[in-house]
């Protein structure tokens, strides 16, 4: 029950006044002017009202204080209700509850609860929970008694819903109703978006799609790829075999080594070959004067012979005059033997010669003393030196026919050598253009494994892999792959078909995988919701229709209840007649959506009476009565105005 009305600053009222409502009938009494109606003014403004004719003013502003000339206008206005809650009219765990409201010149408004600022919204739901409301018959303002016939049948329904305790469950519904709209409002906007953005993510996520079956063909071509290089890399050098190749080159080094040093000795022995060709020739053109040097002796000693034969009867000068001429002959010759035999035997031959020489010298000076006889003995002594000269000669021509054999056998031993130096030489020269041509071809596979190795390694930089990284990081399986041969044709016919598949596939631009992303969580988010305003909207329905249900049972039951009694105090009032309460539907015109509405018939006694028009205003008044005693016979408000 209301226990205290406060009001400062509010129209009339600039000082704070407050007013106590005991149990009971309690009467605001006072001349006219005074200001009993902003009392009941006081009270409607408090509970949210909102229309500037229902409190009488023609502005908010009008309803703070506006001054006297004793007194100043007020700031602000404000009007608090202090209800006793102790059987739990409001649904609140205090035993009273404070509503109050204030507003300021400005226009701004405020509400509270118990000293705590709410919302209007949870004030007015507040005050239906405990039956209390602008529109129900707890507050009836002067001249507005029969404000119920007055009503369409609408709001009469409106009306008994507040009086009744119903306005709760309406306004929650009308709540839902509200939500229910903006709901369908947006999720009729989320459904557009859907299908303006659906059609692009969709082209998007084929994008998408394609990507993703990109990544995954250039991850299997990856691996293959990876397989590939291996075993080809390993057939590479299993074929190059690079080490035989360094071997061959260390070979051919060691050839031209001995090649050069073949070709030094072969130029040594040259230039010795020429050396000993011209001591040849020297030896030949000496021995050739050998010979007719031994011609000239041969002639000498034939001429000695005949002189020995006239050496009786030659004077002596003449004697001594040959015998000087073979001296100097025989000098003559043993100058020449001197450049073609050794020192030994030169030193024999003209021991020979001096020998001779002596002879003939003591013959000469012994024949000058000695007889006839001794010049005969000495004779036979110099035919047996001419013997002994001619021996020597004998030697001698053995000597150059020696001569003649060692030079035969040096020329055909240095041909022999050079001969075997020339095969020698040719045949590490045709050993080495075999190792050569091994090498060209071992340079031209090298060529052709560099190329192929480029090849492989453009391929492993587009593979995303390095040659050197790839070789050190996969080391063991070229060993395995090296060791065990693998036909390469299906690696490359699967390669073939992956890249061919990429090639249609085509690229993804970046670009788009982003935009696929953004757009794809803006639809998620939307879709999410789209679901969550479908399931809110299920529920808000329900709510909906779960409150209808309570309106209309409590509505019916209610209205049963109160139509019985209306009768019951109809007929006190009028001593007689009849009077009842009915539901009609009601259809509005513009949005033909269909209502429901209460209507009113009457029957006064001993008059033709059938509608509320043909009343008059006391039976307006009257019947307006036995209609607030029959609903506050159902439904006790906390207080009556």
């Amino acid at each position: 029950m209301l226990k205290q009305l406060e009001i400062q600053g509010f129209k009339s009222f600039s000082d704070k006044t407050v007013l106590n409502f005991p149990e009971g009938i309690t009467a605001v009494v006072g001349p006219n002017g005074s200001g009993k109606s902003n009392v009941v003014d006081a009270i409607r403004w408090v509970f949210g009202e909102q229309s500037s004719k229902n409190i009488r003013i023609n502005s908010a502003e009008d309803v703070i204080f506006s001054g006297t000339p004793q007194k100043q206008a007020s700031s602000s206005s404000q009007v608090s209700l202090l209800f006793d809650n102790r059987f739990k009219t409001f649904p609140l765990d205090f035993e009273e509850v404070e509503i109050r409201r204030k507003v300021y010149r400005d226009g701004a408004s405020e509400y509270f609860l118990n000293k705590k600022q709410v919302r209007l919204k949870d004030l007015v739901q507040l005050l239906a929970s405990a039956k209390l409301g602008l529109k129900g018959m707890s507050i009836i303002n002067q001249g507005a008694a029969d404000v119920f016939l007055r009503a369409n049948s609408v709001e009469r329904r409106e009306m008994i819903e507040e009086m009744v305790g119903l306005k709760e469950l309406r306004l929650k519904k009308e709540e839902a109703e509200r939500k229910i709209k903006d709901s369908k409002l947006n999720l009729a906007q989320a459904e557009t978006i859907l299908n303006e953005i659906g059609p692009n993510l969709r082209s998007l996520k084929r994008q998408v799609e394609r990507w993703r079956t990109r990544q995954e063909k250039e991850a299997e071509l990856l691996v293959l790829e990876k397989d590939f290089f291996i075993k080809k890399i390993a057939e590479l050098l299993k074929e190059t075999n690079l080490s035989q190749d360094g071997k061959d080159e260390e070979k051919i080094k060691e050839l031209e080594n001995e090649i050069n040093r073949e070709q030094s000795s072969l130029k040594n022995f040259n230039q010795g070959a020429t050396g000993h060709s011209g001591d040849r020739q020297k030896i030949q053109a000496k021995l050739e004067s050998l010979q007719k040097q031994r011609f000239e002796i041969l002639r000498t000693l034939g001429n000695l012979e005949g002189q020995l034969e006239l050496l009786g009867s030659l004077p002596e000068t003449e004697l001594n005059f040959s015998l000087n001429d073979a001296k100097q002959k025989l000098e003559q010759v043993l100058e020449t033997l001197e450049s073609v035999l050794s020192s030994e035997e030169i030193s024999s031959i003209k021991e020979k010669i001096a020998a001779l020489t002596k002879s003939l010298k003591s013959f000469l000076t012994g024949s000058e003393s000695r007889s006839h006889k001794e010049s005969e003995s000495k004779k036979q002594s110099l035919l047996d030196k001419k013997t002994e000269l001619a021996q020597a000669l004998d030697e001698l021509e053995e000597k150059i026919v020696q001569e003649k054999q060692a030079l035969a056998d040096e020329e055909k031993e240095k041909n022999q050598s050079f001969a075997s130096l020339i095969a020698s030489l040719e045949n590490k020269r045709k050993e080495m253009r075999v190792l050569e041509e091994k090498v060209l071809v071992s340079k031209v596979e090298r060529e052709r494994f560099k190329l192929r190795q480029e090849d492989l390694s453009l391929r492993l930089e587009e593979a995303g892999l390095s040659w050197d990284v790839f070789v050190k990081d996969n080391q063991a399986r070229l060993e395995q792959a090296k060791s065990f041969g693998e036909d390469l044709g299906p690696f490359e016919k699967k390669i073939l078909r992956l890249k061919n598949e990429l090639s249609l596939i085509g690229e993804v631009d970046q670009e788009t995988l982003k935009e696929y992303e953004t757009i794809s969580a803006r639809f998620e988010f939307l879709s999410s919701q789209k679901s969550d305003l479908e399931s809110a909207l299920e529920d808000l329905e329900e709510l909906s229709k779960s409150l209808e249900e309570k309106i209309v049972s409590g509505f019916e039951e209610a209205l049963k209840k109160i139509d019985k009694e209306f009768q019951k105090y109809f007929g006190i009032i009028f001593d007689g007649g009849r009077a009842a309460l009915k539901v009609e539907k009601v259809v509005d015109d513009q949005t033909q959506a269909v209502n429901f509405g209460i209507e009113i018939s009457i029957n006064l006694p001993r008059k033709k009476i059938k509608s509320l028009e043909m009343l008059s205003g006391g039976e307006r008044s009257l019947t307006a009565v036995a209609l607030l005693f029959a609903v506050i016979n159902y439904a006790r408000p906390p207080f009556l105005f």
